[in-house]
C-alpha cells in the first residue's frame, strides 16, 4: 500500500522534496467535524490494523472514510518517506 505512495512521489516530484501532512493529526473545528461526520455516512469503513506491506481490499474512500485508519496510514507513510530519503512534515 505504502509503496504506491512513494513510488508516485519519487517518480513526479522525484527524492529532493518535501512532503506535508496539513492538520491530519491536530484538533478539527466544528465545521470540520460536521463535514467528516457528513463524508462518513457515505462509506463505512471499519478501523483497519494494516502494516507498510499489507495490499487493502478497501477503495481508498471507504478506507479513509475512518479517521483512526487515516491516521494510522500518515504514522507509517511518514516511516516509510523518512527511511526513502523524503523529509515530510505533519503541520499542527
Amino acid at each position: 500500500m505504502c509503496e504506491a505512495y512513494v513510488s508516485h512521489t519519487v517518480k513526479h516530484y522525484r527524492f529532493d522534496t518535501l512532503v506535508v501532512f496539513d492538520g491530519y493529526m491536530s484538533k478539527q473545528s466544528t465545521k470540520e467535524k460536521a463535514e467528516q461526520k457528513r463524508r462518513a455516512t457515505l462509506a463505512v469503513s471499519r478501523d483497519v490494523l494494516f502494516d507498510e506491506n499489507m495490499e487493502t481490499m478497501a477503495t481508498q474512500e471507504v478506507f479513509l472514510a475512518k479517521e483512526l485508519n487515516k491516521m494510522r496510514l500518515i504514522t507509517v507513510l511518514s516511516n516509510k518517506f523518512s527511511i526513502c530519503s523524503i523529509h515530510n512534515f505533519h503541520m499542527q
